[in-house]
């Protein structure tokens, strides 16, 4: 088969293959495919990917979900055959607010941002009260808080000039550069280990869930009918500053890391309640439980939770319309409502009641709102990246901006925001200007908003790593 574009082909595959939720896709191979599928799996944005064949080999990349959903959120091409475009490194797309990548073919094979930042060229400074011993290909570091060796890769060149550490790549290692970045950042964790140190916290979530520390022995009740325990490695210390915390530090980042998941792993937070161990940073989505109560039950249990939530929500009414009914006899004359609620701290629904009377009807709106509230990833006041949504015939396009520039935004979007609790933002709407659509569009732009949390879930990676 023959193809004027494979790249375009191979990101038409992933996104179809998303959409119809398979766990793998093909395609013909080429060294540009294989280079841009080692960069999505390196960032986690797919499980993993193989070459099969001789003679005609195929690509298979393996699609990664998260909670049901495809970690690919969008993926575009930019540059076309037909349509060049040309940037500078310092004029390079930033994605999502760094939270995406932007991949971009150099004369020295394909990168990608978080790559063109020259990681390798930047020395790693020896503070004082470090003792840095270089023997070949092995380097070890001592500290106040230890010693941490390592044995460098073969296409890396380590020296030692006065108080700091240089890399470069071997001469004719083809991933010189890439592996000199790694080692740069691998023996910046040292030197940070063993002067400052490392810290890992977890937090135990469950009635009857707690935590102790005797010696080198962390001791979990995790509701199994056995006590936990578990053996820390040498040179990572614990402590529990409550029952239900524990704080893990050490010199070696990796290792330290690897103790956290392995005590997070007795116990995963589990979909519903969040119950289990987890990070001190890590966002758990929980799922709603299954409705297994009577319809009725269900209902008061809703209004109840609602009436007690009721005072603590700011609402907006948007719009109130008078509509009409036809019918054998007449017209029937009828009101509709808009609304929008929330607690101006992420929190925000919308809702939309028709009765007889324009009371009953914003009363209506009022509950349904509150009924359909969601929350929204915010950033002090502001939104984490730019978003789009669309509604119909709606379309709004939506920016974080810095302190004071205040909500710029009109009509119903503005209500949104406010309730909401956005204090800075440059907003636009495009078509449709009935109120209902640009409601519909704003909620889908805001649920479309990612925070660095969020991110790194998906991708498998930390937050350090995602904001660079």
């Amino acid at each position: 088969m023959s193809m004027q574009d494979p790249i375009a082909d191979m990101l038409t595959r992933i996104r179809n293959g998303q959409a119809a939720n398979k766990v793998a896709v093909t395609m013909p191979s080429s060294k540009l495919k294989v280079a841009i599928a080692n960069v999505l799996k390196e960032e986690g944005y797919i499980e993993e990917f193989k070459i099969e064949g001789d003679a005609k080999p195929e690509l298979e990349l393996v699609l990664k979900y998260f909670q049901g959903k495809a970690v690919v959120e969008s993926i575009q091409r930019i540059s076309r055959p037909g349509l060049r475009i040309y940037k500078k490194k310092d004029e390079l797309p930033k994605v999502m607010a760094g939270m995406g990548i932007a991949v971009i073919s150099t004369s020295k094979g394909l990168n990608w941002e978080e790559r063109m930042s020259r990681v390798a060229k930047a020395p790693v400074v020896i503070p004082a009260g470090v003792e840095v011993k270089l023997n070949g290909q092995v380097i070890s570091i001592k500290g106040k808080n230890g010693e941490l060796s390592r044995t460098i890769h073969d296409a890396v060149v380590v020296k030692q000039e006065e108080n700091a550490l240089t890399f470069a790549p071997r001469e004719g290692a083809a991933d010189g550069w890439a592996q000199a970045g790694t080692t740069r950042a691998l023996l910046n964790s040292m030197v940070v280990g063993v002067t400052d140190g490392f810290t890992k916290k977890l937090q135990l979530v469950g009635v009857g869930y707690r935590a102790a520390v005797k010696g080198n022995v962390v001791n979990l009740a995790l509701g199994f009918s056995h006590p936990v325990d578990h053996q820390l490695p040498e040179g990572i210390t614990a402590e529990c500053p409550t029952q239900t915390e524990i704080v893990l530090k050490g010199a070696d980042k990796q290792v330290i890391g690897q103790v956290a998941a392995d005590l997070r792993a007795y116990r995963r937070p589990e979909p519903y309640k969040g119950k289990g161990v987890r990070y001190a940073d890590e966002v758990v989505r929980t799922k709603e439980a299954k409705k297994n109560w009577p319809s009725v039950l269900r209902k008061r249990f809703k209004m109840a939770h609602i009436e007690k939530q009721a005072g603590e929500l700011q609402e907006k009414l948007i719009a109130v319309n008078r509509v009409s009914k036809t019918v054998k006899g007449g017209r029937i004359f009828s009101f509709t409502a808009l609304t929008v609620v929330g607690d101006g701290n992420g929190r925000v629904g919308f809702g939309y009641g028709k009765a007889r009377e324009v009371p009953a009807a914003i009363q209506k709106a009022m509950e349904k709102a509150r009924r359909n509230m969601m929350n929204v990833a915010l950033n002090s006041g502001t939104l984490q990246h730019p978003v789009k949504g669309a509604h119909t015939g709606s379309r709004v396009f939506m920016q974080p901006a810095s302190e004071g520039t205040g909500i710029i935004a009109g009509g119903a979007m503005r209500a949104v925001l406010e309730v909401a609790g956005v204090h800075n933002v440059l907003a636009k709407a495009y078509g449709s200007t009935n109120p209902i659509n640009v409601v519909r569009a704003t909620i889908d732009a805001l649920a479309n908003m990612k925070s660095p949390q969020m991110v790194a879930a998906k991708r498998g990676k930390s937050v350090e790593e995602i904001l660079g």
